[in-house]
């Protein structure tokens, strides 16, 4: 089966952390391919949303696991059409940095229909669980489900997400 990983914008905090990811999702049966930013190879610090949903592949994966910017991403490509998805995990989903990039969260959940697990952390600085259930909590998002991790950082290791991955996936 099929992984797209969609890591998050800094390349120090996530290029490590996303192979282990994809570690993970190997013994899992899937062939994890993780996208990385253009941005990670010229120190550029803030991932350009438009070059990077030219530069990912197109066509159909079974799952996309994303974190952060990556989850931005995700649902911009998703809403377009480029990519078709059959579930997806996203993980610490930066509201605030939505808003400053100009994302319309809502726009791109408005017809979002893909079975979808949110895990986010009770104060993530990126955005809290409280403000993403907030933007979650719509009769047409029957599809996603938002779980809560304790903490109050903006950092997610394997051991955190790996039983609510294990199930999502296995359902």
């Amino acid at each position: 089966m099929k992984a797209l990983l969609l890591p998050g914008n800094n390349r120090l905090a996530n290029e490590v952390w996303i192979e282990t990811i994809a570690g993970f999702l190997r013994t899992s049966s899937y062939q994890p391919l993780i996208h990385r930013y253009h941005h990670w190879d010229n120190n550029a610090h803030t991932i350009d949303l438009t070059l990077e949903t030219n530069l990912l592949p197109k066509g159909s994966f079974d799952f996309i696991f994303a974190k952060s910017a990556g989850v931005l991403l995700a649902l911009i490509v998703i809403n377009a059409g480029t990519i078709k998805v059959k579930k997806c995990c996203f993980v610490g989903t930066p509201l605030h940095f939505a808003f400053k990039v100009e994302v319309d969260m809502s726009a791109l959940l408005r017809n979002y229909h893909v079975p979808t697990l949110f895990l986010q952390k009770t104060a993530d600085p990126a955005a809290s669980h409280q403000e993403l259930f907030s933007l979650l909590n719509e009769p047409n998002l029957e599809q996603v489900v938002l779980k809560e991790l304790p903490g109050d950082s903006h950092d997610y290791t394997l051991a955190e997400l790996q039983a609510y991955l294990t199930n999502f996936l296995l359902s």
